[in-house]
Protein backbone atom coordinates (compact mmCIF):
# COMPACT_ATOMS: atom_id res chain seq x y z
CA UNK A 1 0.00 0.00 0.00
CA UNK A 2 2.83 2.12 0.02
CA UNK A 3 2.29 4.00 -2.97
CA UNK A 4 2.62 7.63 -2.55
CA UNK A 5 0.96 9.19 -5.76
CA UNK A 6 -1.75 7.16 -5.02
CA UNK A 7 -1.99 8.68 -1.37
CA UNK A 8 -1.25 12.16 -2.63
CA UNK A 9 -4.06 12.04 -4.97
CA UNK A 10 -6.31 10.51 -2.21
CA UNK A 11 -5.71 13.33 0.01
CA UNK A 12 -6.37 16.23 -2.47
CA UNK A 13 -9.71 14.07 -3.68
CA UNK A 14 -10.88 14.33 0.34
CA UNK A 15 -9.81 17.59 1.02
CA UNK A 16 -11.30 19.25 -2.43
CA UNK A 17 -14.18 17.41 -1.58
CA UNK A 18 -15.08 17.85 1.76
CA UNK A 19 -14.77 21.48 1.15
CA UNK A 20 -17.25 21.52 -1.36
CA UNK A 21 -19.35 19.65 0.60
CA UNK A 22 -19.57 20.76 3.82
CA UNK A 23 -19.31 24.02 2.59
CA UNK A 24 -22.48 23.98 0.46
CA UNK A 25 -24.83 21.51 2.30
CA UNK A 26 -24.52 19.91 5.85
CA UNK A 27 -25.56 23.08 8.21
CA UNK A 28 -24.94 20.85 11.09
CA UNK A 29 -22.33 20.74 13.61
CA UNK A 30 -20.15 18.17 12.23
CA UNK A 31 -16.86 19.28 10.65
CA UNK A 32 -13.98 17.84 8.56
CA UNK A 33 -9.78 18.05 9.54
CA UNK A 34 -8.13 16.05 7.04
CA UNK A 35 -5.90 13.01 8.35
CA UNK A 36 -2.83 12.42 6.36
CA UNK A 37 -3.72 9.42 4.32
CA UNK A 38 -0.23 7.99 4.66
CA UNK A 39 -0.31 8.13 8.46
CA UNK A 40 -3.55 6.15 8.71
CA UNK A 41 -1.90 3.50 6.01
CA UNK A 42 0.55 3.18 8.47
CA UNK A 43 -1.75 2.79 11.35
CA UNK A 44 -3.75 0.10 9.79
CA UNK A 45 -0.78 -1.75 8.51
CA UNK A 46 0.55 -1.94 12.86
CA UNK A 47 -2.97 -3.52 13.41
CA UNK A 48 -3.07 -5.52 10.32
CA UNK A 49 -0.12 -7.49 11.29
CA UNK A 50 -1.72 -9.02 14.20
CA UNK A 51 -4.04 -11.13 11.97
CA UNK A 52 -3.23 -14.14 10.04
CA UNK A 53 -2.96 -13.52 6.20
CA UNK A 54 -5.99 -15.93 6.07
CA UNK A 55 -8.32 -13.36 8.12
CA UNK A 56 -10.15 -10.44 7.24
CA UNK A 57 -10.88 -8.60 10.10
CA UNK A 58 -13.75 -6.35 10.59
CA UNK A 59 -13.11 -2.63 10.62
CA UNK A 60 -15.82 0.09 11.66
CA UNK A 61 -15.09 3.74 11.22
CA UNK A 62 -17.29 5.85 13.59
CA UNK A 63 -18.42 9.03 11.76
CA UNK A 64 -17.19 7.56 8.02
CA UNK A 65 -18.05 10.81 6.07
CA UNK A 66 -18.12 10.09 2.83
CA UNK A 67 -16.07 6.70 3.29
CA UNK A 68 -12.44 8.00 2.21
CA UNK A 69 -10.90 5.61 5.21
CA UNK A 70 -13.26 2.79 4.54
CA UNK A 71 -11.12 2.56 1.23
CA UNK A 72 -7.86 2.64 2.43
CA UNK A 73 -9.02 0.05 5.15
CA UNK A 74 -10.29 -2.30 2.86
CA UNK A 75 -6.99 -1.74 0.47
CA UNK A 76 -4.55 -2.59 3.21
CA UNK A 77 -7.11 -5.83 3.63
CA UNK A 78 -10.09 -5.08 6.04
CA UNK A 79 -13.81 -5.33 5.87
CA UNK A 80 -14.88 -2.39 5.99
CA UNK A 81 -17.96 -0.69 8.27
CA UNK A 82 -19.16 2.90 8.52
CA UNK A 83 -21.72 4.36 10.94
CA UNK A 84 -22.55 8.45 9.91
CA UNK A 85 -25.33 10.32 10.92
CA UNK A 86 -25.85 12.88 8.04
CA UNK A 87 -28.08 11.43 5.29
CA UNK A 88 -26.35 13.08 2.78
CA UNK A 89 -22.86 11.55 3.11
CA UNK A 90 -24.66 8.05 4.10
CA UNK A 91 -25.79 8.18 0.58
CA UNK A 92 -22.26 9.09 -0.46
CA UNK A 93 -20.28 6.43 1.06
CA UNK A 94 -22.90 3.43 0.31
CA UNK A 95 -21.84 4.45 -3.64
CA UNK A 96 -18.70 4.63 -2.59
CA UNK A 97 -18.01 1.39 -0.96
CA UNK A 98 -20.76 -0.54 -1.95
CA UNK A 99 -18.48 -3.19 -3.87
CA UNK A 100 -16.39 -3.69 -0.74
CA UNK A 101 -18.35 -6.61 1.39
CA UNK A 102 -19.17 -4.42 4.22
CA UNK A 103 -21.89 -1.50 5.04
CA UNK A 104 -22.42 1.77 5.64
CA UNK A 105 -25.60 2.71 7.75
CA UNK A 106 -26.66 6.21 9.16
CA UNK A 107 -26.55 5.36 12.81
CA UNK A 108 -26.04 7.94 15.76
CA UNK A 109 -22.79 7.15 17.02
CA UNK A 110 -24.14 7.68 20.84
CA UNK A 111 -26.74 4.87 20.29
CA UNK A 112 -25.19 2.40 18.53
CA UNK A 113 -25.23 -0.84 20.21
CA UNK A 114 -22.34 -3.07 18.42
CA UNK A 115 -19.37 -1.59 19.11
CA UNK A 116 -18.27 -4.97 20.12
CA UNK A 117 -18.35 -7.10 16.86
CA UNK A 118 -15.50 -5.44 15.48
CA UNK A 119 -12.02 -6.35 14.96
CA UNK A 120 -10.80 -2.86 14.84
CA UNK A 121 -12.51 0.75 15.27
CA UNK A 122 -11.32 3.95 14.10
CA UNK A 123 -12.79 7.23 14.64
CA UNK A 124 -11.14 10.99 14.39
CA UNK A 125 -13.21 13.29 16.32
CA UNK A 126 -16.26 13.14 14.63
CA UNK A 127 -18.20 14.75 17.46
CA UNK A 128 -18.00 19.00 17.21
CA UNK A 129 -18.98 18.91 20.76
CA UNK A 130 -16.04 18.16 23.05
CA UNK A 131 -18.14 16.82 25.80
CA UNK A 132 -20.21 14.33 23.44
CA UNK A 133 -16.89 13.17 22.16
CA UNK A 134 -15.79 12.32 25.34
CA UNK A 135 -18.67 10.96 26.08
CA UNK A 136 -18.63 8.50 22.67
CA UNK A 137 -15.10 8.04 23.21
CA UNK A 138 -15.67 6.26 26.75
CA UNK A 139 -18.65 4.63 25.25
CA UNK A 140 -16.87 3.21 22.58
CA UNK A 141 -13.47 1.65 24.90
CA UNK A 142 -16.62 0.38 27.71
CA UNK A 143 -18.61 -1.33 24.85
CA UNK A 144 -15.65 -2.66 22.20
CA UNK A 145 -14.50 -6.39 23.02
CA UNK A 146 -11.13 -7.94 24.43
CA UNK A 147 -9.06 -8.68 21.77
CA UNK A 148 -10.32 -5.61 19.98
CA UNK A 149 -8.06 -2.61 18.25
CA UNK A 150 -9.05 0.80 18.88
CA UNK A 151 -7.47 3.67 16.27
CA UNK A 152 -8.18 6.76 18.03
CA UNK A 153 -6.92 9.65 16.33
CA UNK A 154 -7.21 13.57 17.41
CA UNK A 155 -8.03 11.61 20.88
CA UNK A 156 -9.78 14.19 22.98
CA UNK A 157 -9.96 11.77 26.52
CA UNK A 158 -7.11 10.68 27.92
CA UNK A 159 -8.28 8.38 30.09
CA UNK A 160 -7.16 5.47 28.44
CA UNK A 161 -3.73 6.19 29.03
CA UNK A 162 -4.12 4.79 32.42
CA UNK A 163 -7.07 2.39 31.82
CA UNK A 164 -5.67 -1.06 32.61
CA UNK A 165 -8.15 -2.66 30.11
CA UNK A 166 -5.91 -1.02 27.19
CA UNK A 167 -2.61 -1.78 25.76
CA UNK A 168 -0.78 0.86 23.04
CA UNK A 169 1.02 -1.17 20.58
CA UNK A 170 1.81 1.54 18.51
CA UNK A 171 2.10 5.44 18.65
CA UNK A 172 3.09 7.69 15.33
CA UNK A 173 5.08 11.12 15.55
CA UNK A 174 1.70 12.76 15.92
CA UNK A 175 0.89 10.98 18.93
CA UNK A 176 -1.96 9.31 17.73
CA UNK A 177 -1.76 5.88 19.11
CA UNK A 178 -3.38 2.46 18.06
CA UNK A 179 -4.56 0.54 21.38
CA UNK A 180 -5.51 -2.83 21.85
CA UNK A 181 -8.05 -4.23 24.82
CA UNK A 182 -6.39 -6.86 27.03
CA UNK A 183 -9.20 -6.55 29.59
CA UNK A 184 -13.30 -7.15 29.64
Amino acid sequence: MKNDFFLEVFRKIGLNFYRAFYGKKVKKGFWYVPYEPSAFVEQLEKVKENFSGEVVPSFLDVGCGVGLTLLLAWQVGFKPYGIEIVPELVKLAKLFTYSLGGWVKRRDALKFKDYDKFDVIYFYCPIKDMKLENRLERLIEDKMRVGAFLIANCKQNNCIEKDNRFKKIYENNRGDAVWIKVKG
